[in-house]
């Protein structure tokens, strides 16, 4: 549990940064928002694996063995 937490928090971490790298490199804005978008789907996606395996169900997304 405590792993999985972990993983949370550098992942968001990591998701954060690359949030931010879209917008300091000044990208074009149709690209700049795609990427944007892309970003937080991968997000949602690992919180929504996150609190599926926090209910007990098996997750789509495995960070440990």
């Amino acid at each position: 549990m405590i792993n999985s937490l972990i993983y949370l928090i550098i992942i968001g971490f990591i998701l954060g940064l690359l949030f931010w790298l879209v917008d300091y490199l000044t990208t074009p804005e149709p690209i700049n928002r795609i990427l944007k978008a892309v970003i937080l789907l991968v997000g949602v996606l690992i919180l929504i694996n996150f609190l599926l395996q926090l209910a007990g169900q098996p997750g789509f997304i495995k960070f440990h063995q």
